[in-house]
């Protein structure tokens, strides 16, 4: 020290104008020895502990820092480096740092601990608690927090805390919580069960979409819409607009559409679309068009007929003869046969023969064609006949008047 005079000093030592301790003054110096002797209660790291505050080289600088270390030596802040991080749940660890707010940097125990929010530990992270130090040269320090990846189909966004403490409040926390959320990065895939679908007029398909892969924590709404092709609703099929939803305890969702009956309406197999679509991000679509096929029902049936059943005509005529659709409504193409057949006039002496086929579709109700007489010169015989048979190649149609 500097002073001239002697002293006792309030340690161990013994201070004199060149002591080794602090001069308290120009009189009389008092001198510091060792911690205990002081009268302090712990001595750490060598510096001194007293209530609770350590004193180190910059609590000297105030003098009587050690004398009366309520009032003057300087409490140290520490905080988290932010309030909030973001972790993809593939990520294998969250990062929560902790440093010194404040010029002093004594050395401080600190605790962090984590603490469930949505996200639970052990489930979707590895619970921490630890124990921290920091001061001297260490100003701050991040712990590491493993994040756990799962296949589960979650919330977009789980979250906890991680909360820091000041052991024997040797520091004082600006910011003592940190929020750390997961982001869900697993996927749901739905579709059809069957790209194919189908029945007959009047029956109710079923039709079922599944969860195809992943596992539901949550909520999922899909859509499923239907559209015209070769049939139309409604006059062939109930229209199909609808939500389904699925959550943890839904892997499928089935539901029915009515196919129309529409009675001896003579029509190919028609069929039309549905399609599955969602506004949620996490929901892939991997099997999302279906096709709906309607089958022909063979009780619908269409009569044909010929009108009149009876025709003539002198020798040499062209005589035309009519087939009409009678009964029955058309919506595809049916084909019928007609031939001829010998009575007491014969072909080719008497008639040209007959063997063709007529086209009725939704635009024809009759066709008419023509046969030729032949006439015979000066052949005397009686009036002579013959036979025109109707045939139908289509299983759905229906013959009345044939002959």
């Amino acid at each position: 020290g500097s002073g001239s005079g002697s002293g006792s000093g309030s340690g161990s030592g013994s201070g004199s104008g060149s002591g080794s301790g602090f001069a308290s003054g120009s009189g009389s110096g008092s001198g510091l020895g060792s911690c205990v002797d002081a009268g302090f209660t712990e001595c750490c790291l060598g510096e001194c502990l007293v209530d609770n505050c350590y004193c180190d080289a910059i609590c000297y600088k105030h003098g009587d820092c050690c004398s009366d270390v309520g009032d003057t030596c300087p409490h140290p802040e520490v905080s988290f480096d932010m309030r909030v991080v973001h972790v993809i749940e593939s990520s294998p660890m969250a990062l929560a740092c902790v440093s010194f707010t404040t010029d002093a940097h004594p050395y401080v125990l600190l605790v962090i601990q984590t603490e469930d929010g949505s996200a639970e530990g052990g489930e979707d992270y590895t619970p921490v608690q630890e124990h921290i130090q920091l001061g001297g040269e260490r100003a701050g320090k991040c712990v590491e927090i493993p994040i756990l990846n799962d296949d589960l189909v979650e919330d977009i966004r789980e979250f906890f805390y991680v909360r820091l403490m000041s052991d024997e409040q040797s520091a004082t926390v600006a910011i003592d919580t940190l929020k750390i959320n997961i982001r869900d990065n697993d996927r749901a895939f739905f579709g059809f069960s069957s790209t194919t679908y189908g029945g007959e007029e009047g029956d109710e398909v079923m039709v079922t979409v599944e969860l195809m892969e992943g596992t539901l924590e949550r909520e999922f709404v899909l859509n499923v819409q239907s559209s015209d092709g070769t049939a139309s609703e409604p006059s062939d099929y109930a229209e199909v607009d609808m939500s389904l939803t699925f959550d943890e305890s839904t892997s499928e969702k089935t539901f029915s559409i009515s196919l129309v009956n529409d009675v001896n309406v003579v029509e190919s197999d028609e069929s039309f679309t549905l399609r599955l679509s969602t506004d949620d991000p996490r929901a892939v679509i991997r099997t999302g068009t279906a096709t709906v096929t309607i089958q022909e029902d063979l009780n619908d049936m269409a009569t044909f007929g010929f009108n009149p059943i009876t025709y003539d005509g002198e020798e040499g005529d062209e005589v035309m003869v009519t087939v009409e659709l009678m009964e029955g409504t058309l919506e595809r193409e049916v084909v019928l046969n007609v031939q001829s057949s010998d009575g007491t006039a014969e072909d080719p002496s008497d008639y040209g023969a007959v063997d063709m086929s007529l086209m009725f579709d939704e635009s024809t109700s009759d066709n008419t064609f023509s046969i030729s007489l032949v006439n015979d010169v000066n052949v005397v015989e009686s009036d002579e006949s013959f036979t025109l048979q109707l045939s139908p190649e289509d299983p759905n149609a229906v013959i009345g008047s044939g002959a």
